[in-house]
């Protein structure tokens, strides 16, 4: 408590791999390496999280070996929600925009894209070449 406040310390998160489930160790993504290093200027021994974008994260100190970035966590959590289905409805679009909407919608999580006609649709984009 300072002035009697608390003192807020900040969580650092960083994108990994799960390498060891019964363990709890991850593996830092390389690209973090000079975030943790240079930047953020983080020890071995400072408490960090690491996650892997499909819903798991940890909570646990890093370690470094070989310059490979590690941490080791006592639970893995996982979010439940990150294994639902997600479903996208989307208004049909020009053909040679469907790759970039397609990667998009799938970074973002859809599991599943319907594209629909609407009235105004042309009714060239749903020949069978389409």
């Amino acid at each position: 408590m300072f002035g009697g406040a608390k003192i807020m310390k900040h969580t650092f998160r960083f994108d990994g791999t799960l390498i060891d489930p019964e363990h709890g160790t991850w593996q830092i993504a390389p690209e973090e390496r000079i975030r943790i290093q240079k930047v953020l200027r983080l020890a071995p021994g400072d408490i960090a999280e690491v996650h892997n974008g499909k819903g798991q994260w940890s909570r646990g100190p890093i370690s470094k070996s070989d310059g490979v970035y590690f941490l080791k966590s006592t639970e893995v959590t996982a979010d439940p929600r990150a294994k639902s289905d997600v479903r996208v409805a989307v208004g049909m679009i020009q053909p040679e925009k469907w790759p970039s909407t397609i990667a998009a919608l799938i970074e973002l999580g859809a599991s599943q894209i319907i594209f629909f006609g609407q009235d105004h649709t042309p009714k060239k984009l749903f020949s069978e070449k389409t």
